[in-house]
């Protein structure tokens, strides 16, 4: 009874552990765009305030950032200080649509529930067996990542990121 009950924490703090990883890499990578900060900029520059990402190319870019006298897409060469801001931009953009991405699936709700999950029945069932050292470590230490990864998703608001705005 026991080895399908620790089988089961285990992959699912695997899972909790990989998501929280997973968000925190991307989170780097997008230039520390969580807690708050990728709506409150938006907000700032006007916006509505939800947190809005978009897949960028070159295409893209130059119809947003080089125009022409008439206002629009200029089919010039970039020079080299446009070329390097181009790639820096579209590397910087596409961090924030794969952070968002990724979030907005494994980061919503998901992970809030996974977490839920371990935290009570890995607490209930070290409860359970604390007269038993082993089996009640073994039922904790899953209890412990929970808590771990719960703290940085309500720190970091995997929820309130997504959700603000609406």
């Amino acid at each position: 009874m026991h080895v399908p009950r620790i089988i089961f924490l285990y992959l699912l703090t695997a899972w909790i552990t990989f998501v929280a990883l997973r968000i925190e890499v991307l989170n780097v990578a997008a230039g520390h765009l969580l807690p708050t900060d990728a709506f409150t900029r938006n907000k700032a520059r006007g916006g509505s305030g939800k947190w809005r990402a978009v897949w960028m190319n070159e295409t893209r870019w130059r119809t947003w950032n080089i125009r022409d006298a008439k206002g629009g897409p200029d089919p010039r060469p970039l020079t080299s200080d446009e070329q390097s801001q181009m790639l820096q931009e579209i590397k910087k953009a596409n961090a924030d649509y794969d952070l968002h991405e990724f979030l907005s699936y494994f980061g919503w709700m998901w992970q809030y529930v996974a977490i839920l999950i371990v935290l009570l029945l890995g607490a209930a069932w070290a409860i359970d067996y604390r007269r038993e050292r082993l089996k009640a470590a073994l039922y904790a230490l899953p209890t412990l990542v929970a808590i771990a990864a719960g703290a940085l998703a309500v720190y970091r608001g995997y929820f309130t990121s997504l959700a603000s705005g609406i």
